[in-house]
Order: structure tokens, then C-alpha cells, then sequence
């Protein structure tokens, strides 16, 4: 496949048409600063072959339409061969959409259009919307995008059916062999009984699940009927253990036991209760001779706790007297304080007076120097105002920018070239005339003598006596060129005059003034910014006034301040006053002291006081001795009581005890225990029998040892069966594996060409190291360099970006081998290769150039001209033109 023209309308960033025509075989270079429409026009090619014409939506709308275009219909043609025939291609899309191909002579429009594209360059259409990276197949691996150089695998994934399809004539076709029939066969034998997985399905999981529930069933009967024997041999020892112990009849003796034992303990009981009342009483009389030692301990602590308060009272009293002496000293002290404080204040404000007086000299001193500052700034700024604006003036009057030079450099370049190619091809005359003889050509001149000439338009030589011989230069290109030679001495005539100059030279001299000027500009603007701040000159006439005016406030300010004879130290009155200060706070803190001392010994006094009083009346009168004696008398009569109590408790334990009576209830206690036990026992012996003997009916009543032998058969006959199932399916999956193994070591062999085709740009990549490549599934998947293989993932990215480059140049290859169409476009595809491999992937773009037509757009045009490039396309030219 070969483009030799593109029209773009209304597409993106091209709202007016542009054309790029004069597409050549082999490399051709499309460049341009960033935004200038590379990847515009290589969306473009996208969208015109791989884009249904009737394609909509926001987003898919939004890609193409121009910004602020409302309403747009854009539209993308192209002229290209195809195979050895003519073809055109044009799509419009989002309003009246519709599409056009023509190959040869034949033509088809719409859906069809789409669909023949498709078809004839091996991709697919998606079902709606735009199409995807799954549908895009050979375009989408060979036509790169920008930044996707380095990912391969999604691609060559996305191509692979249409690959194999068009490489089968150089790869095979396995699909097609008797190994590949038989492969499917045997695959689709095996899938009817195990999946890819290796889980049973269709008849062998049947088997394997009939198998499963018919030894479910066998081995519930079987436990059935091991339950039946057991229920048999304990129903057999459960009614031996009921006849012994209905025959023993233990429970009756221990019954009589217990009564017997419980008749002596209700004899002990008068007696226990005897004891236990009088036990109560010696706690009652522990209790009051507790409490009587008690209030006898209380008074004696509370006559000594008085006593102690009264010495207190007389202490406190004492103190008191001295607190308010020393209260009134400390009274004296701060009224002194306060006189020294006010006469220290007095003399710091007077202080502070003088000093802010100094402090406004010195301020209206350095606003006065800030303003001759600020004044002297402003006048060099004006002056540099004044030399900014001639410089411009100079500067418009040689405008002509570096873009205008570029267009009047590259007209005179082509017609430079134009008449180098015409002067090429031009009619050569050399002539040898006499001495004396001449040849007249008319307006052209006269020719004498020996020389040569050269013919580019249609000549008469007049030979005198002789007649006329007319030259016409023969031949299209001579025409075309001559055409081309005016157009262009046209175009830098209108060029020159819209310019004002009259030739190149002088176009860049007037070019270098401007850029000096504007560079003069440039460094005048910046020494002004310096000078300035960074700042405008408003800002500093802002500052210049407001300095005038703070100066004018604190002259002012200082007309009001009072005249002072003597300059007084702002230090030392401040610390004067802080001395008196501290010294007052001392006193004042000192006398209230002393205050809350006195208040506080008065409050505790008359606590004490009231305390000294209330105990005095409750400890010292006739009523408390009173009560005192007759507490003490008390406490002897409890005492005698007790000791006679205790003696009568002693002799009535000691009787009890002899006759144990918590042995007898130990006794009740155990043999009601041990009937309980029996009688439990008997209960559920009873039960279990009861139980045993109805379950035993339920079982043997349904024929369980009839159905326990049809089971085992059944398990039997389905084993078997299973056995063979699986047998079965063992074989398939041992040919389908040797099979396999066998179709795989035949792709690779199939892989060779794919690989030679790798191998013959890897060399040139890496012409330093052995070079080796391994390929699985129509992609390579590890490059070995002097036998030490990385995955190509593990390579870095700008070499991920080489080798998916190298990739696509050996599809391509094969592709071109298999009579398939090729175009491959690379779209910023190499910015992340140094200076070595650049130059490396040079050699290996101009030879792959030499087999295929390939588009490469790039900012860096330097980088891209010594690669072999037939064509170079300045973008911008193309929007400038169109514009």
C-alpha cells in the first residue's frame, strides 16, 4: 500500500483544509513543534480507514470535531495504491455522513466502503460506536500511535487471526492439515468426556456421579445394617443388667438404712438446740463488753483531746497579738512605697517624652534620605522609559520576524534548486565560429567566438546568408521546471514587496537588526526591573508620597511634644519605676499576709472555742461521772456472766460430740444418694429396652439384608463401567498431548521466517553482540544477547521502543512476502533512544524503507534528515498555508 495524497477538512485541529500531496515510496518525514497537527493528521489516517463513516456519539464527536465548531462535518480523503491498483478514499463524518472507495474500476460507497476496506486491509468493524484496539488488527499493529511503541503484546494479540490468515502462504496453514483435523477430532472425542481443566463432564461425570449415589446408597444400608447388630447385642446386656438387679432388689436395704440413720439424728436435735441457744447468748454478751471497753477508751482519749485544745487556744491568742503588730508595720511600709512609686512614674513619663522626641529627629532624618533615594530612582527609570521607547520605535521599523525569513530562505532554497534541475536538463549549445563570423539571437544576443550555451526556453539563431535555426528544448520536466522557476520568482517577488526588501541578503540582515533590537529591548526591560525591584514605577511614586507624607505626620507629631531642658535616661526611670513597683507589690503582698493571718487565727479561736465548750460540758459534769460508774459496774456483771456461760457451753459440746451427729447426716445423705443411683439406673434400663425393642422393629421389617446385596452389585456393575469411561478419556488425553506436542515443535519451524526477519534487524540494532530471538504465538518473547536472554518486558523502555519498532518492520516484511498490503506510520514512535541507538535505528528505517512506504512523524527534525528520507513536510507550513 502506498499514499501518495491526504485531504483533511474540518477534522480537530484543522478547521480549513489542508492537503499534503507528493507522498513518496520509502521514508517520508512529516514534522513540526509540538501541537502543530502531526498527531492530528495521523488520527486522521486512523479515522479514514479504520472509522465507519456513520460512526457517532459525545466522545467519539469530540475527538473529531474543531474547537467551537458546532455544527462540523469532518472530513478526510486519500488517494493511494493498493496491490498495483489506483484507489480513492474519502469519508465524512457526524453531519451526512457518508463514504466513498474507489479501486480500479470498480467503486462502492457507504457501509459497503467500510466493509471493503476492512476486508482488503485485515482489520474488523466494531458492532457501534468507534472502533476498538481489538478491532483495529494489521493497521492497528503497523500504524503506531504516539507512546505506544514499546507495548506490543495488546497489538500482535489483536492481529494474530488476520496475521496468520494472509501469512499462510509463507508460515502454513495448521489449521488446514491432517494432524490439525485430527487434532480437533480427537479434542472434540475428549471434551465429551473431560474439559480443558481436566474435570469430568457429559457421560464419564454421569458415571462418576451415578457411582457416587449408588455407594452413597450401599454404604447407608451397610451402616444400617451395623446398627441393627448393635441395637441387637446391647438390648441383650441391657435385660441381663435389669433381671440381676430386679433379683438383688439393693434398694430396699439401703432404704432401710437411711430411716434408721435419720431416727438417731432427730433424737440429737433437743440437745443440738439447747447448745446452739446458748452459743447465741455468749455472742450477745461478747458483744456488750465489746462496746462498754469500747466508751470507756473514748473518754479517756476525749478528756486528753481537751486538754491539748485548751493549750492550743493559748498558743493561737498569742500569735494573734503579734500578727496585728506586725500588720501595722507593714501599713507604714506600703503608704511609703506608694509616694516613692508616683515620684518614680512621674519621672518615667518625662523620660519617655524626651525619647520619643529623639526617636521622631531620627525618623523624619531617614524618611528625608528614603525620598532623595527614591527621587534619584525615579529619574533613571524615566530615563530608561525614554530609551525603551526609541529602541522600539527602531525595532518596528525593522520588523520582520524569524517565520517570514524561514518562508523567504525556503522560496529562494527551491528556486535555487528549481533552476539547478533546469540549468540540469537544459539544451547545451557549444559553438566554434571564425574569426569574424557571428550568430545572432536576437533579444537573446549575439554569439562570437568559442563557448557554450544553455537553452531553457525556445531559441532563434539567425545565421547571416543562411537562414534561421530554431532550438526548442524538449521534454515535460523542462517545461514543468521553467513553470516552476517563474512561480517561485513570483512568489519571492510578492514575498520581498510584502516585506519590504529586495533580496535575501537583505531580508536577513533586517531579520538580525530586529533580533538585536528586540535583544537591546530585552536587556534595557530587565536593567529597569532591576532598578525598579521588580516593581512598577507607580509603586515607587506610591512609595515616594507616602514617605512624604509620613514625614509630614511626624514633623507634626514632634511640634507637640514639649521642649525638655535636660535629656533624661528612658533606662533608668523605667527601671526606677519597675524597682517601686516591686517594692510596693512587696509591701502589699507583706500587709495582706499579715491580714489573712489574724482573720484566720480569729476564725480557728472561736472554732476552738465552741469545741473547748461543747466537750467540757459533755466530759467534766456530775452526769458524765455518773455515767462513767455506771458503765464500769456494768462491764464487771458481763463478765461474771460470760465466764459462767462459757463453762455451761464447754460441758454441752463435749457431751454432743461424743455421740457425732454430723456423722449421721454424712450417713443420710449418702444412702439417699445411693437410691437415687439405683433408681436411675432401673429408670433407664427401662427406657433403653423400651427403645432397642421398637427400632429393632422398624429395621428388620423392611427386607434390609435383600437390599444390602442388590446394592453391592449395583456398585460392581457401576465401577466397572466408570473404569472404562475413564480408560477412555486417559488415551485421548494421551494423543491429544503427544499430538500436541508434535503440532508445536512444527510451528516453530513454521516461526523461521518470522524469526530471520528479527534476526536481520537485531543485527543491525545490536551489531556487537550474537543475537538470538525466541517467538511464541507470532511474537517474540525473549531476546538473548551473547546468551543471556531477557523477556521483552525486561527491557528498558526506550529499548522496548526499538524493539517494537524492529517488530513491526519484520510483520511488515512478511507481510510484503505474502503479497499483502503495507503502510507503516510511527507517530513520535524512537523519543526515548540516545545518540548510538538512534543512529542504529537510522540504518535500519532506510532499509526498511527500501521495501515499504512509512510515515514518520517527529518534533525533532535535525534527529531524522541523514535517515534516507525522500520527503520532508513542515506541518505547521501546511496550517500556516491553510490558515
Amino acid at each position: 500500500m502506498k499514499l501518495h495524497r491526504i485531504r483533511i477538512e474540518q477534522f480537530r485541529k484543522f478547521n480549513q483544509a489542508i492537503e499534503i500531496a507528493g507522498l513518496e515510496d520509502g521514508l517520508n518525514v512529516l514534522h513540526g513543534p509540538n501541537e502543530a497537527g502531526k498527531s492530528t493528521i495521523a488520527s486522521a489516517l486512523r479515522t479514514l480507514f479504520l472509522e465507519k463513516h456513520n460512526t457517532g456519539g459525545g466522545e467519539f464527536t469530540s475527538l473529531l470535531s474543531p474547537v467551537g465548531a458546532g455544527n462540523a462535518a469532518p472530513t478526510v480523503e486519500a488517494e493511494f495504491s493498493l496491490l498495483g491498483q489506483e484507489c480513492q478514499a474519502s469519508k465524512t463524518f457526524l453531519v451526512r455522513p457518508r463514504a466513498r472507495l474507489t479501486i480500479g474500476t470498480e467503486s462502492w460507497e457507504g457501509g459497503d466502503a467500510d466493509k471493503q476496506l476492512a476486508s482488503r486491509l485485515g482489520f474488523g468493524l466494531s458492532g457501534a460506536g468507534a472502533s476498538r484496539a481489538a478491532t483495529r488488527g494489521i493497521p492497528g499493529l503497523l500504524w503506531i500511535e504516539q507512546g505506544s511503541a514499546s507495548a506490543l503484546e495488546e497489538p500482535v494479540t489483536h492481529a494474530e487471526a488476520s496475521l496468520a490468515e494472509r501469512l499462510k502462504s509463507i508460515m502454513g496453514d495448521i489449521a488446514s492439515t491432517s494432524g490439525g483435523r485430527l487434532a480437533v477430532a480427537l479434542r472434540a472425542e475428549l471434551g465429551k468426556l473431560r474439559t480443558a481443566t481436566g474435570r469430568s463432564t457429559g457421560i464419564l461425570d454421569a458415571a462418576e456421579k451415578a457411582l457416587a449415589a449408588s455407594a452413597e446408597r450401599r454404604d447407608a444400608l451397610l451402616a444400617t445394617s451395623r446398627e441393627y447388630q448393635t441395637l441387637t447385642d446391647r438390648l441383650s446386656r441391657d435385660l441381663a443388667e435389669q433381671g440381676r438387679l430386679t433379683a438383688e432388689r439393693h434398694w430396699e436395704s439401703l432404704e432401710r438404712e437411711r430411716r434408721a440413720a435419720e431416727s438417731q439424728l432427730a433424737e440429737l436435735q433437743p440437745q443440738q438446740r439447747d447448745l446452739d441457744a446458748s452459743r447465741q447468748r455468749l455472742r450477745e454478751l461478747n458483744a456488750r463488753i465489746t462496746s462498754l471497753h469500747t466508751q470507756a477508751e473514748d473518754r479517756t482519749r476525749e478528756l486528753a483531746l481537751l486538754a491539748a485544745q485548751r493549750t492550743t487556744l493559748k498558743q493561737l491568742r498569742e500569735q494573734q497579738n503579734h500578727e496585728t503588730q506586725a500588720m501595722q508595720r507593714a501599713d507604714e511600709n506600703r503608704s511609703t512605697a506608694r509616694a516613692a512609686l508616683g515620684a518614680a512614674r512621674q519621672q518615667h513619663e518625662a523620660a519617655q517624652a524626651c525619647q520619643q522626641r529623639l526617636s521622631l529627629q531620627a525618623e523624619i532624618q531617614r524618611c528625608g534620605d528614603d525620598i532623595v533615594a527614591v527621587d534619584g530612582t525615579l529619574a533613571k527609570a524615566q530615563a530608561f522609559q525614554a530609551a525603551l521607547v526609541g529602541l522600539r520605535e527602531q525595532s518596528g521599523a525593522v520588523r520582520l520576524s524569524t517565520a517570514d525569513l524561514a518562508r523567504f530562505e525556503q522560496l529562494d532554497r527551491e528556486l535555487r534548486e528549481t533552476r539547478i534541475q533546469r540549468e540540469a536538463i537544459a539544451t547545451r549549445v557549444v559553438f566554434r565560429l571564425g574569426e569574424g563570423q557571428r550568430i545572432d539571437l536576437g533579444t537573446s544576443g549575439v554569439l562570437e567566438g568559442t563557448g557554450s550555451l544553455l537553452i531553457t526556453d525556445p531559441l532563434t539563431l539567425h545565421l547571416p546568408g543562411l537562414g534561421e535555426i530554431e532550438i526548442a528544448p524538449g521534454g515535460e520536466d523542462i517545461a514543468r521546471l521553467a513553470e516552476q522557476s517563474s512561480r517561485l520568482e513570483d512568489a519571492l517577488t510578492t514575498l520581498g514587496a510584502s516585506l519590504g526588501v529586495s533580496g535575501l541578503a537583505e531580508a536577513q540582515a533586517r531579520c538580525s537588526r530586529h533580533q538585536e533590537l528586540e535583544r537591546e529591548i530585552e536587556l534595557k526591560d530587565v536593567e529597569c526591573s532591576a532598578l525598579l525591584g521588580g516593581s512598577e514605577v507607580s509603586a515607587w511614586q506610591a512609595r515616594l508620597a507616602d514617605l512624604r507624607g509620613r514625614q509630614q505626620d511626624q514633623q507634626q507629631v514632634l511640634a507637640r511634644l514639649p521642649e525638655l531642658q535636660v535629656e533624661l535616661s528612658l533606662d533608668d526611670a523605667r527601671h526606677a519605676r519597675e524597682e517601686a513597683e516591686v517594692a510596693l507589690t512587696a509591701c502589699e503582698e507583706q500587709f495582706e499576709l499579715n491580714r489573712r493571718s489574724i482573720v484566720e487565727a480569729g476564725l480557728e479561736c472561736e472554732g476552738l472555742q465552741g469545741r473547748i465548750k461543747a466537750a467540757t460540758d459533755r466530759l467534766e459534769g456530775e452526769a458524765a461521772d455518773s455515767a462513767a460508774q455506771s458503765a464500769a459496774r456494768e462491764l464487771l456483771e458481763a463478765v461474771a456472766r460470760r465466764d459462767g456461760l462459757q463453762e455451761k457451753i464447754g460441758a454441752a459440746e463435749a457431751k454432743l460430740a461424743a455421740l457425732r451427729p454430723e456423722d449421721l447426716e454424712a450417713d443420710v445423705q449418702r444412702l439417699q444418694l445411693a437410691i437415687d443411683l439405683v433408681n436411675k439406673q432401673r429408670s433407664t434400663l427401662h427406657e433403653a429396652i423400651t427403645a432397642a425393642r421398637a427400632k429393632l422393629e422398624t429395621l428388620g421389617a423392611d427386607g434390609l439384608d435383600e437390599k444390602l446385596a442388590g446394592a453391592e452389585i449395583e456398585v460392581e456393575n457401576l465401577g466397572k463401567r466408570l473404569a472404562h469411561y475413564r480408560l477412555r478419556a486417559d488415551a485421548l488425553g494421551l494423543l491429544c498431548s503427544r499430538l500436541g506436542a508434535r503440532q508445536e515443535e512444527a510451528i516453530q519451524r513454521l516461526y523461521a521466517p518470522l524469526r530471520v526477519k528479527l534476526d536481520h534487524y537485531l543485527r543491525q540494532l545490536f551489531p556487537a553482540n550474537q543475537v538470538t530471538v525466541d517467538i511464541d504465538k507470532l511474537r517474540p518473547s525473549s531476546i538473548a544477547r551473547d546468551n543471556a536472554a531477557l523477556g521483552f518486558e525486561q527491557h528498558s523502555h526506550g529499548t522496548r521502543e526499538q524493539l517494537g519498532v524492529i517488530a513491526r518492520f519484520a510483520y511488515a516484511d512478511l507481510l510484503k512476502e505474502a503479497g499483502q498490503p503495507t503502510l507503516i506510520v510511527l507517530d513520535d514512535a524512537l523519543v526515548h533512544s540516545d545518540e548510538a541507538r538512534r543512529q542504529q535505528m537510522k540504518r535500519i528505517l532506510h532499509d526498511a524503507s527500501l521495501r515499504h512506504q512509512i510515515l514518520l512523524f517527529t518534533c525533532h527534525p535535525e534527529h531524522w534528515r541523514d535517515a534516507g528520507a525522500r520527503v520532508l513536510i513542515d506541518v505547521a507550513g501546511l496550517y500556516d498555508a491553510a490558515a
